[in-house]
């Protein structure tokens, strides 16, 4: 199958990104390497894991990284597990493409299996946000809470304004369009902090996301009997 970088230096170049990156999360963490039947999954563990897990699944295109914002609050709590999304840009590595909703199902299962976490808190942004949901829905017997961010395609169908906003940065991968691309996705025009910027731009340029579902609405039927922790699981 094909490689998620285009070279050995691009993966070079963005692993250095990626580590620069994780100074910013100012926590101890562990890099965890969990084999699963679609290739290795990096996992970054921070905290205390006899607390209560919380995994986090991040957007398409911005890694584990992407969470260093929020990292000490929710230590105070939970031990959180940031998952690199197998086949997007990160450390994770894929040896078979992830195509389709039961690929992803079958993939998260066998890493929480991997992590022995028999129910978490399991939240989710953007294309992260749909994966969540769509775990959730299989295997709701798995999940504590589910926290949804702006979970793309989930509840409504991605709008074409979003494919003309994120496209060319896929496209082009100049530095402007890939600047205008997270300005619009900030909802507020803010730019992205200068080390965790020059990740993003690794990845554009050197990578090629293979994930391969596409989020799409979730049916009413599929919710009828959905329940987490004998409580409605809300977004």
């Amino acid at each position: 199958m094909a490689a998620l970088f285009k070279t050995v230096e691009d993966e070079q170049e963005y692993l250095l990104r990626y580590s620069q990156s994780l100074a910013l999360f100012e926590a101890g963490f562990t890099s965890l390497h969990i084999q699963t039947s679609f290739g290795e999954t990096h996992v970054l563990c921070f905290g205390d894991t006899n607390k209560p897990p919380l995994l986090l699944l991040h957007g398409m295109t911005m890694s584990s990284t992407m969470w260093y914002p929020n990292i000490k609050h929710w230590l105070q709590e939970r031990c959180v597990y940031a998952v690199d999304v197998l086949g997007d840009f990160g450390k994770s590595k894929p040896s078979m493409v992830v195509k389709s909703r039961q690929d992803a199902r079958r993939w998260m299962l066998e890493v929480v299996d991997a992590l022995q976490l028999d129910k978490v808190d399991l939240a989710g942004h953007s294309m992260g946000g749909f994966l969540a949901q769509n775990f959730a829905l299989a295997h709701p017997e798995r999940l504590s809470r589910l926290i949804l961010y702006a979970p793309a395609g989930t509840f409504h169908k991605i709008s074409l304004k979003f494919f003309a906003k994120i496209y060319p940065a896929l496209l082009f991968h100049t530095e402007k369009w890939i600047d205008n691309a997270f300005a619009w996705f900030s909802g507020k025009g803010e730019p992205l902090h200068p080390v965790f910027r020059a990740q993003v731009i690794a990845g554009y340029r050197g990578a090629k996301p293979l994930l391969q579902v596409m989020p799409s609405v979730f049916s009413k039927e599929e919710f009828h009997s959905f329940r987490c922790d004998d409580a409605p699981c809300w977004g």
